[in-house]
């Protein structure tokens, strides 16, 4: 049986206690973890940004930056990631705010050993995959299992954030589905939507994974995609 390997970042601005991490994460998962290191927000946000990591240990305070900063950016990274709060001491209000940030779990530095960091892994990555789950069902449609409109709103502002940060561009596709109402008629809704079904499936196909596509309602289905030029326009969509 295969081992699932998971991919952690550790973002601390003290190469020693880096270091002391890596092993740690090294020795507790018995191989089956990558792991890569950043020393500033700046650069851990590159990595985020660039490479889905199931696990972030982030430090508290790096510099004049804070990891807050990190957790207020999160939906901007891969979504999946579960991020653990590193704090040099023990402090109710950082506990909260930063679980109220999106943190899934808040560490202390001194005396950190194999077995609390082991539980606390497994813990924030056991809820963030229920977290994901619950999201999942909120933000589907049910009928066709693409996006809602609230997935639109929140994925969209997402992509036009990260388009303004790195002057990039993003598109949009109104897109509405004719002659549907007919189809009801002579063969009945379970036709009318098992078509709607086949069409929004096609045109998730053409999407990358970092796209949207969202059902607005009704026969309405909406396309957003990053990194639109003059010369890509738009997707080659698929013939009904």
């Amino acid at each position: 049986m295969a081992t699932t390997v998971l991919n952690a970042l550790v973002v601390d601005g003290n190469p020693a206690l880096r270091d002391r991490l890596q092993k740690m994460l090294v020795e507790v998962s018995a191989g089956a973890m990558t792991i890569d290191c950043a020393g500033s927000i700046a650069e851990a946000t590159d990595k985020l940004t660039a490479f889905p990591f199931d696990l972030c240990l982030l430090d508290y305070h790096l510099g004049r930056d804070s990891g807050f900063e990190m957790l207020r950016q999160g939906q901007s990274f891969n979504q999946r990631t579960a991020f653990i709060i590193l704090a040099e001491s023990a402090s109710k209000t950082g506990c909260y705010t930063t679980l109220h940030h999106g943190a899934m779990d808040y560490l202390i530095k001194d005396g950190l050993d194999g077995f609390g960091l082991t539980k606390s892994m497994a813990f924030s990555l056991f809820r963030k995959s229920k977290e994901m789950e619950l999201e999942a069902i909120a933000l589907r449609d049910p009928l066709t299992g693409i996006g809602n409109r609230t997935l639109f709103a929140e994925q969209g502002e997402i992509l036009t954030r990260l388009a303004l940060r790195t002057r990039g561009r993003i598109g949009v596709l109104f897109m509405d589905i004719d002659g549907l109402k007919p189809v009801n008629d002579r063969h009945g809704h379970e036709v009318g939507d098992k078509l709607l079904q086949v069409v929004s499936h096609r045109i998730s196909e053409r999407l990358r994974k970092s796209d949207i596509i969202a059902r607005m309602g009704g026969t309405n289905l909406r396309p957003c995609w990053s990194g639109s030029t003059p010369a890509r326009r738009s997707p080659r969509w698929p013939a009904p």
